[in-house]
């Protein structure tokens, strides 16, 4: 079974989640950020989600989302597949905690990966990033105070590599106009949890995507996996209002 095809299940959860917090929140028009490089599929997310009345933008790689992000955004969709700066590694610098300390390029002779000082690699992105930051992306990014929910919009069906991912929720294309827009009100109301709220609930999200795609065997073969369980576990045993709240309304 794919796990597009059991999406309703989870958005039944992110349902019940959302209505819990209703009453404390108001989402208004949230800003998105849409990251996708075919242009029709961009227009066409571009439309939907500004008739919804949500304010958005469009990127359409993953270099010019570098450039065009910032604190203003709640929500991005970011497309996985895309040439030159891939979703997933846009995805590794939005979620880097070393932004402040990022360099830009340093490019020597033929070698795009000899930095001039080697010290000058102390930050957890990706080499592959790196050398296609410029000066000026750098800075932006530096500048800006990014805490924004990350969806994936994607032609890639999950698999074990979601696990190095950070995102928070992920769908797979052909995505619906309504299931589209209502994935993005919840997620940015989510964002109005605590960070461990967060990562608790996009945990069970990649467990959810996984079991309802892979074998059980496979799973309990998966050191990742059996990470991704104990992370679980242990995020339940701090506790805390949002993911007992998010655990009470999950089991209902």
């Amino acid at each position: 079974m794919k796990a597009s095809d059991s999406i309703d299940g989870y958005t039944s959860y992110l349902d019940g989640v959302v209505d819990s917090v209703a009453d404390t929140l108001d989402i208004g028009s949230v800003d998105v950020l849409v990251v996708e490089d075919e242009k029709l599929v961009a227009e066409m997310y571009h439309e939907w989600l500004s008739n919804a009345g949500h304010s958005v933008r469009v990127a359409r790689s993953g270099r010019d989302a570098l450039d065009e992000v910032d604190g203003d955004v709640d929500v991005v969709l970011l497309d996985r597949r895309m040439p030159y700066v891939t979703g997933d590694e846009a995805l590794s610098v939005l979620r880097s905690d070393d932004i402040d300390e990022m360099q830009p390029e340093r490019f020597r002779g033929d070698n795009p990966y000899h930095l001039d000082d080697p010290d000058d690699w102390s930050w957890d992105v990706p080499m592959e990033v790196t050398k296609k930051l410029d000066t000026e992306t750098v800075e932006h990014l530096q500048n800006q105070d990014l805490d924004c929910r990350v969806c994936m919009v994607t032609a890639v069906d999950p698999d074990v590599d979601i696990l190095d991912l950070d995102f928070d929720h992920y769908l797979v294309k052909d995505v619906e106009r309504d299931r589209l827009v209502d994935i993005i009100e919840r997620l940015a109301e989510l964002g109005n949890l605590s960070d461990s709220a967060r990562r608790y609930q996009a945990a069970r999200w990649k467990r959810f995507l996984l079991e309802q795609s892979k074998a059980d065997a496979e799973l309990e073969d998966n050191t990742e996996y059996q990470e991704l369980e104990q992370e679980i576990r242990e995020l339940e045993a701090e506790g805390g209002e949002d993911i007992e709240r998010i655990r009470e309304i999950e089991f209902r």
